[in-house]
């Protein structure tokens, strides 16, 4: 099963129906990161399935996942991205949570961007991206109900910092081109913390290519490109901050006070 996947994901990025068995129903799984000599063309669509409603990935080195038992009925799949080779307590595995080892290079959009490139025929309706440390129990369920309103929701909008001004933009010129790169600097309006939700359409609405030129420059642990990427999602998603973002950052606000 192994070499049958790695075969699948260096050729075209689909999946077999035997391979999505094995997503939807628990069966731990192995990834092969994008080669950087693969090609940024869309790959051949797979064969067609009914896409999972919802779906929460989850990077995750060494952090305790006791937290995901709270928010596993939410969601029709749970993908747990392993990066440090530590294993799960075996009661978090099975009943919608399956487990795929990762290497522990880039940072968690490493992962988001892996899980975008190799589902991307078979991506949920909505997806969150989170990271292992949760930031609020809750808020994971909070970043999917926003989704029936909003097709991009982030709790943690910020600004461009500007020592970081000029090779981000080199950085989003080496994805986009020149002439297409000022349209991602309309606004200095960017996610950071690595927690995010977005409809398929939207997330589909970026070529396959633009995603994997970004993940094939994540080769090692804490580069400077990790920040740019993290910085690239508001940009990609949703060119300014929204009024349904902050209804679901208030209700997380207001839970965390309570404790």
């Amino acid at each position: 099963l192994l070499s049958f996947f790695l075969f699948l994901f260096l050729s075209s990025l689909s999946l077999s129906p035997k391979t999505l068995q094995n997503i939807r129903t628990g069966r731990t799984l192995s990834y092969s990161p994008l080669p950087r000599s693969a090609s940024l063309a869309t790959p051949h669509s797979a064969p067609s399935f009914s896409p999972l409603k919802s779906q929460l990935v989850l990077a995750r080195c060494r952090e305790d996942l006791s937290w995901v038992d709270k928010v596993r009925n939410k969601f029709d799949s749970i993908i747990i991205y392993n990066k440090c080779g530590e294993s799960l307590p075996s009661h978090l595995v099975g009943n919608k949570v399956v487990t795929i080892s990762h290497p522990n290079t880039g940072s968690s959009d490493a992962v988001y961007l892996s899980h975008i490139l190799t589902f991307w025929d078979d991506l949920a309706e909505n997806t969150v991206f989170y990271k292992g440390f949760a930031y609020s129990d809750s808020l994971p369920n909070q970043l999917l109900d926003g989704l029936t309103s909003s097709p991009y929701l982030t709790c943690s909008k910020s600004h461009m910092s500007q020592t970081h001004t000029k090779n981000f933009a080199e950085f989003v010129k080496y994805l986009v081109g020149e002439t297409e790169k000022d349209r991602f600097f309309e606004t200095d309006y960017v996610c950071v913390k690595g927690a995010f939700g977005v409809g398929r359409n939207l997330l589909r609405g970026n070529p396959w290519g633009l995603y994997a030129g970004m993940r094939k420059q994540q080769t090692s642990q804490m580069e400077e490109v990790d920040h740019f990427i993290e910085r690239m999602w508001g940009r990609l998603f949703s060119m300014e901050p929204r009024l349904d973002h902050k209804s679901v950052c208030k209700r997380r606000n207001k839970k965390k006070k309570k404790k």
